[in-house]
């Protein structure tokens, strides 16, 4: 009586461990031609100067709104372990719709109407460094050459296709209020991102 039970018990956990397996192998053929782990979008992307190397990771873009302020992002980052971060982003005080395709201006204005904000952070926590596009009122002479341009090559609800390129700097003030610039990076690349949804 007891072997019968036993071999009903693990004919019933074989038969679950076959419609889990089956399970997740349907989940993971829904996943588009390009799409990373878990079906989240990929990008790829070469960086030269203070930094350099090939790099890929995951790409997402999502909207976030606090206190009457409005972002959205083109997140690009790697997994485990996490060694850097890459977005491009603009902010404004109006909620902000997808981009449709087209050509925007890389930039350092947080609320320019029509550009967006790119920041390469390499590393992650108290030593990491981010480079940007530096803003030409902190560092005028300094930033005139930084900056670059994102294309959106097509643009929906669940994804968001492009390409990007710009230059920035990792910099700081000496102690008589002259910007110094620590480092610069150039970052060329391609994204094929998938939403998130935050809440």
């Amino acid at each position: 009586m007891k072997k019968k039970n036993k071999f009903k018990a693990l004919l019933l956990l074989t038969g679950l461990c076959l419609v889990i397996t089956m399970a997740v192998s349907c989940s993971d053929n829904s996943a588009g031609p390009d799409d990373g782990p878990g079906g989240k979008g990929q990008a790829s992307f070469t960086i030269s100067g203070a930094v350099s190397g090939q790099k890929t990771g995951v790409a997402e873009f999502y909207n976030f709104s606090a206190f009457g302020i409005h972002t959205w992002t083109i997140d690009i980052y790697d997994l485990g372990p996490s060694t850097y971060e890459l977005s491009l982003f603009k902010v404004s005080n109006s909620p902000i719709s997808n981009p449709a395709p087209g050509s925007y201006d890389l930039g350092n204005d947080l609320f320019t109407n029509d550009g967006f904000v790119a920041t390469y952070t390499d590393g992650v926590g108290p030593n990491s460094t981010e480079y940007s596009p530096i803003l030409s009122a902190l560092c005028p002479g300094v930033s005139e050459d930084e900056g670059g341009t994102l294309i959106i090559e097509s643009s929906n609800n669940d994804r968001i296709k492009g390409s990007f390129s710009f230059k920035g700097s990792d910099f700081d003030f000496d102690d008589n209020g002259n910007c110094v610039v620590l480092g610069t990076v150039t970052v060329s690349g391609q994204f094929n991102a998938t939403k998130t949804n935050l809440d």
